[in-house]
């Protein structure tokens, strides 16, 4: 990537912007322009867990929640592998995922993706997929030595060891 000069950078903008204003057609009937929102994925993860709750249509607070087998490779937001503990946590949701074909106590693959979206780190269920009953899974903790992080953060507190 190549490094340019935040000064020679809000000159190009500000030339920019002069010339579509003196190009612009002054339609009245346009539509006003949106920014487009960029979305990065930072990383795509894979894991097995259990549902423990949907959400409830009623209650618009309510998240569905996924009790996920550890992520080893898992890398906090300074690019650092950090591991993620298994946990019950809750998990935004694209919209090709149509919930109505789950239910509490599904064993679930989940794929999530890590991205950042207006400066903001975040996440969300991209695909996922019912296991059979009879699948074993493993929410066993990471295996860590001294000096390894202990967890990370979603949200202000590391969701290890408690539920949702």
């Amino acid at each position: 990537m190549q490094f340019i000069p935040q000064k020679t950078t809000l000159f190009a903008a500000s030339l920019a912007l002069l010339a579509v204003s003196l190009f612009s057609t002054g339609c009245s009937d346009a539509a006003p322009e949106q920014a487009e929102v960029t979305k990065i994925i930072n990383a795509t993860y894979e894991t097995r867990g259990e549902i423990t709750a949907l959400p409830d249509a009623d209650n618009p607070t309510s998240s569905l929640m996924i009790r996920h087998e550890a992520i080893p490779d898992f890398v906090d937001e300074s690019g650092k592998t950090v591991g993620m503990d298994t946990m019950v946590m809750p998990f935004p949701i694209a919209e090709s995922i149509n919930l109505g074909e789950f239910a509490v106590g599904d064993k679930v693959a989940v794929t999530f993706d890590v991205f950042t979206e207006s400066g903001i780190r975040g996440y969300a269920a991209s695909e996922m997929a019912t296991l059979p009953a009879d699948t074993e899974l493993d929410f066993s903790k990471l295996e860590r030595t001294a000096g390894d992080h202990a967890g990370h953060d979603h949200h202000g507190h590391d969701h290890a060891g408690h539920n949702h």
